[in-house]
């Protein structure tokens, strides 16, 4: 994380103090829809069952771009957004309780890559973006629930540590407001996968005991006591981005 934070400050020096009028900031918003989903649900009763399709990439994006041009039509681009990711929800109905799950994602993509503009001067200018995707500080949260008889239970999980590796694309239209102000909008995917390295009960109803964490790794052996096999769960989306670039 301290490197990446090293880099968008060294970017940001080199900018200011040898291009000047090539520096861009933007911040934008916008939504995502899960693609390359999995199986991670079931829907079941006694006598039906159902797979529930996630990519856990599916959500709220909020973030902010730097744009080194180092001519009219070609620069650095350097990203930083921050997944709210959609909740997703099984069910598990038997004769005399149901048991539901829910699943969300969240994490924090930093995004190095290129932008290629058609011309930063024009009053519409379509541009493209493209580069890698570093997720960190990525979090999933499963909540079971169970009910049935009078009762109620409810396990948390969080799975945490462990970083993710993909690659971004993007292509949108800058729309002239003032000399250095453009309202942008763009169609973007992301596509990565994660692997957690831990999973944590976070809480449990009734005040009953924790369950141990759990480690996760590539490879291992079954002498080794609360590990498991890594499993990657999918971050992928595409969608639209709405915001505002402003040239300094």
């Amino acid at each position: 994380m301290k490197k990446y934070i090293l880099l968008a400050g060294m970017l940001y020096s080199i900018s200011i103090s040898s291009f000047g009028q090539g520096f861009n900031i933007g911040f934008h918003a916008g939504y995502g829809l899960g693609t390359a989903r999995q199986v991670l649900l079931v829907n079941s009763t006694p006598n039906t069952f159902e797979s529930v399709k996630v990519s856990l990439g599916q959500g709220l994006n909020l973030g902010a771009d730097l744009n080194l041009m180092f001519s009219e039509n070609v620069g650095a681009d350097l990203g930083f957004s921050y997944l709210i990711g959609s909740e997703f929800e099984s069910s598990d109905v038997s004769n005399s309780t149901t048991r539901t799950s829910t699943l969300k994602g969240n994490m924090l993509r930093i995004t190095p890559g290129i932008k290629v503009s058609a011309g930063e001067t024009k009053n519409v200018c379509p541009y493209g973006r493209f580069g890698l995707i570093l997720g960190v500080a990525g979090k999933i949260k499963e909540v079971e629930t169970i009910s049935g008889q009078g009762n109620l239970s409810t396990n948390e999980y969080e799975y945490t540590e462990g970083t993710s590796i993909g690659w971004y694309g993007a292509f949108g239209l800058a729309f002239k407001l003032a000399d250095n102000i453009r309202f942008t909008t763009e169609l973007i995917t992301y596509n990565q996968s994660y692997g957690p390295g831990q999973r944590e009960n976070t809480e449990r109803s009734g005040g009953g005991n924790l369950d141990p964490i759990v480690t996760y790794v590539d490879e291992g052996n079954n002498a080794t006591n609360n590990t498991a096999i890594r499993l990657y769960y999918p971050f992928s989306s595409v969608g639209l981005n709405a915001g505002i670039l402003i040239g300094l």
